[in-house]
């Protein structure tokens, strides 16, 4: 989607621009606002309008434009938004997060700022922070998805499966045909140890569309069931499509191991060991192998 300039000059030449934008020519549109900026240097609001043109074709020009802006007034919202958004949708959240916050002071009710602090604070485990922000929206707009999902999210980090239940359920009735939702669903119900629950919502995700979580998910309750062989059976679909996949690999080794197949679980893992070099959790499975060998084997 093109940066069309919102702009209250109706000059002729931000006329122009808009159009230039529209019509995705964006150098001929950033040469018009070097024109401009040429007899206006100290315009912080011409350094914005470069910058939001700028992200159609140059993220890094957009950010050196926006900083321009910056120096001249760091507390200017066009500016500060539009660094602050690139930064966040580049994942670069620690100068996101500066940014955001400048604008959050002045506009406290800014959904998208707030979903966007949310956002942040999850990603780097601050869950009390992510749920003030998701909180604050959810109170502003109670429907809201992305803060409903932000909740529902960063209650599953905290380990609040009762609570997180509760949100992936709002936002299932908000979006239900969400894959991944559904899957996390059924991660809640198995975790509350309701696996008839599990099993219908890994198997509505599935309904739609092949999905790794799901499938792991049915697995790991023919586990708890003792059904090792409908396990093994799931098992060896998803080895079909996950062979890059070394979460695949440690959770069937695991299994093998679980179940007494060491024969089976040793083949495997050194697979994974040759596609996988250095992996930790590949690596992490090293002390399993030996507390599953019989003490003779291990003493040698």
């Amino acid at each position: 989607m093109e940066h069309l300039i919102k702009h209250s000059d109706g000059s002729r030449l931000i006329l122009e621009v808009n159009q230039l934008v529209a019509q995705r020519q964006y150098r001929r549109a950033l040469s018009v606002l070097e024109s401009i900026i040429d007899r206006d240097p100290e315009n912080p609001e011409l350094y914005a309008l470069l910058g939001d043109v700028s992200q159609n074709s140059d993220k890094n020009e957009a950010i050196a434009y926006y900083k321009r802006g910056l120096a001249i007034d760091p507390k200017n919202a066009h500016l500060n938004i539009g660094i602050g958004f690139l930064y966040f949708n580049g994942k670069h959240f620690i100068n996101a997060e500066k940014h955001l916050l400048n604008i959050w002071i002045e506009d406290p009710t800014n959904i998208r700022l707030l979903t966007a602090l949310g956002k942040i604070y999850k990603s780097w485990k601050q869950y009390q922070k992510a749920m003030k922000y998701y909180h604050i929206c959810e109170l502003l707009d109670p429907t809201n998805p992305f803060a409903i999902y932000g909740l529902a999210d960063t209650y599953r980090g905290m380990g609040r499966n009762d609570k997180a239940l509760e949100y992936w359920l709002k936002f299932h009735n908000l979006e239900p045909h969400n894959k991944v939702a559904i899957t996390r669903i059924g991660d809640c119900y198995a975790k509350l140890n309701d696996k008839e629950n599990a099993l219908l919502f890994y198997q509505k995700a599935l309904d739609i569309d092949y999905d790794f979580f799901a499938c792991l998910g049915v697995a790991k309750i023919h586990i708890l069931t003792k059904n090792t062989e409908e396990a093994e059976k799931i098992f060896k679909k998803i080895s079909i499509l996950e062979q890059k996949n070394s979460r695949y690999f440690f959770e069937h080794i695991c299994f093998y191991l679980e179940a007494g197949m060491n024969d089976k679980a040793f083949e495997l893992h050194r697979k994974a060991s040759s596609l996988f070099p250095g992996n930790v959790f590949i690596e992490s499975l090293n002390a399993k192998f030996i507390a599953s060998m019989p003490l003779t084997d291990a003493c040698l």
